[in-house]
């Protein structure tokens, strides 16, 4: 698969065949055993997401502080249900014993993890309102990216 030029590390999920879910186990896995505090999470299917979106994401993950003094999962707010992305979204590496709890006891929705680490909402990204599954879809992002100034 070809990415941005740039070191990038591509890690085969620990669970295969358990979707998005397993692939922020195995983010956060990593993360956590580097030392970092948390992972930015970023479905593919999300074209019109931008570096200002993350920098949002960024943002609101350091404002969200929790009773322990940790911050919390953010994720992008959204129309529809569920009311965030979370596949747009921060995870810290505080939430990985929960996401290895869901993933053994069966769970695969990457929704689970940000509802059970009482993750909080961010206003105003509007790429991730926009999610590309089909060629309607794909036209739509199109459009949007050559509107962009």
């Amino acid at each position: 698969a070809e990415t941005p030029e740039g070191a990038w590390t591509r890690l085969r999920d620990r669970r295969e065949e358990h979707g998005p879910l397993a692939g922020i186990e195995t983010a956060l896995e990593h993360a956590a055993h580097r030392g970092h505090d948390a992972v930015v999470v970023l479905a593919v299917d999300l074209p019109l997401v931008d570096a200002a979106a993350v920098e949002a994401l960024l943002r609101g993950y350091a404002e969200t502080e929790r009773v322990a003094g940790e911050p919390g999962p953010v994720a992008a707010a959204r129309d529809g249900v569920p009311d965030f992305e979370p596949l747009c979204a921060v995870y810290p590496t505080g939430c990985l014993a929960r996401v290895r709890e869901l993933l053994d006891s069966g769970e695969l929705a990457a929704q689970s993890l940000f509802v059970a680490c009482a993750g909080v909402r961010v206003e105003g990204i509007e790429g991730a309102r926009h999610n590309v599954n089909d060629e309607q879809g794909l036209t739509a992002a199109a459009r949007a990216l050559e509107a962009r100034p």
